[in-house]
């Protein structure tokens, strides 16, 4: 390559503070080595190690520049960055795939290694609300009252005000949806009376359906040192969702929902995207990284796919300094990109555009029939 466009390119990387830079520092430096040389002790006795050492830095003040303008050329020029690191750090992620029904471990690492959940932690405050709505305690039209401690939560939130109310049914689609922290936290004390104590009944729920690893310290993920789990615990969790509440499963499978005629977008990128997708719950904080609990169902098989401390997902969209997806989940192997099963909820019943409306009394019961088969070595028990 011609050096002529070496040298175009250098000038061209060069911006003005470059040039700006390199006059004054070049001058002030040729201006002293030139008082130094016309001094006659200096040009009698030390001319030649002054000499030197003036070549010497000189040739250093020369390379160290062109290194940096070099890579801003090449920049300028359209060549690609270098490669960055890898999505997956394998000491330190953890990943788990597994049969939702029978629990049986399809793939694993670190499953049983201690992470902070995040908003995953929202699934345990809405398996509680569940709970309550079965037993009766609340109902889908029961408002919730905000605290002032709800409202102060940090983002992401529905920027509720201490004093409003919130119905049941739209804190279920915020907290899965929009994954709202002063929501979660509205929950928590709607049904604990405090999030302190709310906290101790999901840590006390979570042993009860076999979570021996998981402990909880408020109710939405927040940033907490205390609040740890596992991916092998998140797992449980996310089965009991699917078969103890299946007539409120369908939640987790919104692609979005309006409140106050704002209308919010679900998190979770692979709803409508991957085939079978029908939740369950994204998570990020920065000392968790990226997490993801999925579920997917293809005909009788069912999938619980969670990934715990991913470093990065997906390129940003632009203009969004979002990840624009994550698709973190395992292919069971069938054709199709998922297009063809793309649903809705309707009429209390999920309906699939390749499979026809199924309800969701019959997803559960095909799920129970499949519940308990194929326990073997590489599996763990449900609690």
């Amino acid at each position: 390559m011609p050096e002529s466009y070496h040298i175009f390119g250098f000038l061209l990387a060069l911006s003005p503070f470059d040039l700006f830079w390199w006059f004054t520092v070049g001058r002030a430096f040729f201006c002293f080595v030139l008082r130094l040389l016309m001094l006659d002790r200096v040009r009698s006795r030390f001319s030649a190690p002054v000499v030197a050492f003036a070549l010497l830095a000189l040739a250093a003040l020369l390379a160290i520049g062109p290194l940096e303008a070099r890579a801003r050329h090449h920049r300028w020029a359209g060549h690609p960055a270098r490669a960055p690191a890898t999505l997956t750090d394998p000491a330190k992620d953890a990943a788990l795939v597994v049969d939702g029904a029978t629990g049986k471990i399809l793939y694993a690492r670190n499953a049983t290694a201690e992470r902070h959940p995040a908003s995953l932690t929202k699934m345990m405050t809405l398996y509680l609300l569940f709970e309550a709505l079965r037993k009766g305690e609340v109902m889908m039209n029961t408002n919730l009252p905000v605290s002032a401690h709800a409202a102060a939560q940090k983002p992401t939130k529905l920027n509720l005000r201490p004093g409003d109310m919130i119905p049941v049914n739209s804190a279920i689609e915020a907290i899965v949806v929009r994954s709202a922290n002063d929501v979660a936290v509205t929950v928590a004390e709607g049904l604990g009376g405090t999030e302190s104590h709310f906290a101790e009944m999901m840590t006390a729920k979570a042993r009860q359906l076999g979570m021996r690893n998981t402990f909880y310290h408020n109710a939405s993920g927040l940033p907490d040192p205390l609040q740890i789990s596992t991916a092998e615990d998140l797992a449980v969790l996310a089965h009991h969702l699917a078969y103890d509440f299946p007539q409120y499963f369908h939640y987790f499978g919104i692609p979005g929902f309006s409140y106050r005629g704002i209308t919010y977008p679900t998190h979770d990128n692979l709803i409508g995207r991957y085939q079978g997708a029908d939740g369950i719950k994204t998570g990020y904080t920065g000392a968790s990284g990226f997490n993801l609990v999925s579920s997917v169902v293809r005909g009788r098989n069912h999938i619980i796919a969670v990934v715990d401390g991913w470093r990065d997902c997906a390129s940003p969209r632009p203009g969004n300094d979002k990840p624009a997806r994550c698709d973190l989940c395992a292919d069971t192997g069938e054709p199709g990109d998922g297009r063809e099963h793309q649903g809705a909820v309707a009429g209390g019943g999920y309906t699939d555009r390749a499979c026809g409306t199924r309800s969701f009394s019959d997803l559960a019961a095909s799920r129970r029939q499949s519940r308990g088969r194929g326990r073997g070595r590489s599996s763990f028990r449900y609690g």
